[in-house]
């Protein structure tokens, strides 16, 4: 008697409901999920890069949805398709599987399937015994013996320590259902070869009952090393690493799906087959891949932009699945309802999915369609994670849109988003942000948001909160300072000459990273943790940041003093960058209101003699600065007047010189003490000796409304966009 195996291959397929399409005995289900690689990896997709002709053929002969969609890394999405949840309902941590969890094995077990899992598990236990808080979270994952399999045979099931090689003798954690199992090791062979046969034979010892194997594989993750289709491969010497093995590793995975679906075929077990094909994420960063339109598409892996989460999906079954192409939505949570429906049983009443069924699609019959997705990404705590944050967004056929408001077009060229400047939003743009919010919210409401940390588990600031009011706010922000490194930078005995650093968790000993200098506003007083929250922002982003404070323009002080506290300040930075992973070269200046006026002042007036600091900034980035004094800032021109100094000799705005750095400025219509018109006539003087900025003009904002905990933080949110926009456009 012929069964039926459906087999799910790295890309998705709808689910159908319809028992109609599966007339005779129910079928066997084969789950394969290739382990990073995005679309551009598959010829069928328009790849050119590697050689496909088995996934191509697939496809061609089957069902390919060119809407199929992951999260960005790899637990993440474990956790989604094997529980049909997205990741807010039940994220513990990175490589951790909560155990009290049901996953589809336990599901399709419970229906009378026999289950079995071959490939890539982590999901036990990841972070290594020295990671800080790692106590907490070592061993505390699901063990492939709970998790709803009859028989598995596994890659890292275990402690990350102990997990050996996935490739070149591969060690595999191998048991039973309940059983601790045994580890062992495959000298002289293959990973991707071992679980392809184990596979084949697993399908073959239950031909007489309803079976699912899930086949989470091994390819083509890194490390990028030889396969034993590599010329001069050889399994007794050492795995050297290259970055060209990607080419033979994305090949070798497409033969290992076509050597399974051979094999099944030869014991007369495909007859009555599903193939289904998927990926956990996009390709590898370091990957550079091409289309067919000639694009050069980089690996978006571990990255919410399209090239971490637009991953294939192939549908698979000789004379059940009819030739053809998807164009509606899947996520991962759509396969837990899709499996379900393929083995012909009902969820029970009390589990909670967030997944639409595809299984109607596959036969092209009527049913629900998913008009969005939604993704909750947050890969931490753990290992190698520092780098990582929160991102919260979902997205249609047309648009994308993230919670703290930025939307993207998604166009017809695959892998292409554009980005929609808030301040020139047509009405479809309305419309799409509108109803997609709504969507986010109707997720985030269906259940409690995980504690935000970050990646040792310690709390983090959460720069999307909107505090009540200004104590508040002050005292959020002398909190976010508290977090930098202080360093005086003058006379001990003068307790305003401070600094605060903030370098990237994730910055190597050795390392050094562009840094933004920051000099906060405040008619020339404030407080230093004003732009906190734009250091923790930049912090977060990779880059180095730096927050100064300084004397103040009262008794015996004047304003001179206080611009050289700015630049004395600047000195120190750049004469002890390297001992705090600065490159020094790369220091952009920024400042807001009266630390604008200081920021351009330290680069245009000379009160010394002695000329400018050098190296030049790589850029400066000023918000709504007061810099001209001679027709703006009222109170600063008084402050100079009594001081004794003449406000147009204190007025950078007057003093632009040739060479200056390019230059971002961000102000609102509505300032009153630097009117937008101010601004374009400093603009005029600097492009007359060479000078580049770029002025964006906020309608209906006034002064300090870029500042944290202000307009709700829109503004703020807008202008760190911009603001990153610019460093990465100027990184020398």
């Amino acid at each position: 008697m012929f069964r039926r195996l459906i087999v799910l291959l790295s890309v998705f397929f709808p689910a159908f409901s319809s028992t109609r399409a599966l007339a005779g005995e129910r079928p066997n289900i084969l789950l394969i999920m290739a382990d990073d690689v995005g679309i551009e990896g598959l010829g069928c997709y328009g790849g050119v890069s590697y050689k496909t002709p088995n996934l191509d053929r697939m496809a061609a002969t089957g069902l390919r949805f060119t809407r199929a969609y992951s999260q960005p890394l790899c637990t993440p999405t474990r956790v989604e398709i094997m529980t049909g949840q997205y990741n807010h309902r039940n994220w513990k941590y990175f490589g951790i599987l909560d155990p009290d969890q049901k996953t589809f094995g336990h599901y399709l077990k419970d229906s009378g399937y026999t289950t079995g899992i071959f490939g890539k598990w982590q999901l036990q236990s990841y972070d290594p015994p020295d990671l800080p808080g790692a106590s907490n979270r070592r061993g505390t994952g699901m063990h492939a013996k709970d998790a709803g399999f009859d028989r598995y045979s596994l890659f890292h099931a275990l402690h990350t320590e102990a997990k050996g090689s996935r490739y070149t003798n591969p060690t595999m954690l191998e048991g039973t259902a309940g059983s601790e199992g045994e580890l062992k090791t495959y000298q002289g062979q293959f990973g991707e070869d071992i679980w392809v046969d184990q596979i084949v034979d697993f399908f073959d010892a239950t031909k007489d009952q309803p079976t699912f194997a899930y086949y989470p594989m091994a390819l083509p993750h890194w490390p990028f090393v030889p396969t034993p289709d590599t010329p001069g491969w050889n399994p007794n010497s050492e795995q050297a690493e290259a970055p060209e093995y990607i080419v033979d590793m994305v090949q070798y995975m497409d033969k290992s799906v076509g050597s399974l679906v051979e094999k099944l075929d030869a014991k007369n077990l495909l007859d009555n087959t599903i193939v289904l094909f998927y990926s956990d994420n996009g390709t590898h960063a370091k990957v550079v891949s091409q289309l067919q339109d000639g694009r050069q598409i980089q690996g978006g892996k571990a990255s919410t932009r399209q090239t971490g989460i637009h991953v294939p999906l192939i549908a698979y079954w000789p004379r059940k699945i009819k030739p053809g192409i998807d164009h509606d939505l899947v996520d991962a949570s759509d396969f837990l309802p899709t499996l379900m429906d393929l083995a012909e049983r009902k969820l029970p009443e009390n589990a909670v999915t967030d997944g639409i069924s595809f299984a109607h699609r596959l036969f092209g019959q009527p049913g629900p369609q998913r008009d969005a997705a939604f993704f909750w990404y947050d890969s931490r705590p753990g290992w190698d994670k520092e780098r990582f944050r929160r991102e919260v967004f979902a997205l249609n056929k047309a648009f994308k849109l993230y919670r703290n408001g930025r939307l993207f077009r998604l166009t017809d060229k695959p892998l292409e988003e554009i980005e929609v400047n808030p301040l020139q939003r047509n009405t479809q743009d309305k419309k799409a942000q509108k109803e997609l919010a709504a969507f986010i919210e109707k997720n985030l409401g269906n259940a409690q948001e995980p504690e935000l940390v970050n990646a040792y588990g310690e709390p983090e600031f959460d720069l999307l909160d909107i505090p009540a009011n200004k104590q508040e706010t002050r005292e959020l922000t002398r909190r976010m300072l508290a977090t930098g490194k202080e360093f005086p930078y003058g006379d001990l005995n003068i307790p305003q000459q401070r600094l605060w650093i903030f370098n990237p968790l994730e910055i190597a000993e050795d390392e050094k990273r562009p840094c933004v200098f920051f000099i906060h506003g405040g008619g020339w007083g404030g407080a230093p943790e004003s732009l906190a929250a734009q250091c923790l922002y930049l912090q977060r982003r990779g880059f180095n940041a730096v927050s100064i404070h300084f004397r103040s323009p009262i008794k015996n002080l004047t304003p001179r003093d206080t611009l050289a506290d700015a630049r004395l300040a600047y000195r120190w930075i750049i004469d002890h960058a390297e001992e705090h992973h600065i490159d020094q070269n790369q220091i952009f200046i920024s400042g807001g209101s009266a630390g604008g006026h200081l920021s351009l002042a330290s680069r245009t007036i000379d009160t010394t003699g002695n000329g400018f600091d050098q190296p030049e900034p790589a850029g400066l980035i000023l918000f709504n600065p007061v810099i001209d004094l001679v027709d703006g800032w009222s109170n600063g021109r008084k402050k100079c007047i009594q001081a004794g100094i003449e406000p147009r000799d204190f007025s950078p705005a007057h003093h632009v010189r040739a060479g200056l750095p390019p230059m971002l400025i961000l102000s609102g219509s509505n300032d009153s003490l630097i009117p937008p018109k101010l601004i374009h006539d400093f603009q005029k003087r600097l492009a007359a000796v060479g000078g580049k900025s770029r002025f964006i003009e906020y309608p209906e904002a006034g002064h300090g409304f870029f500042n944290y905990g202000r307009e709700g933080n829109q503004y703020f949110q807008w202008t760190m966009w911009e603001m990153e926009k610019f460093l990465r456009q100027h990184i020398r």
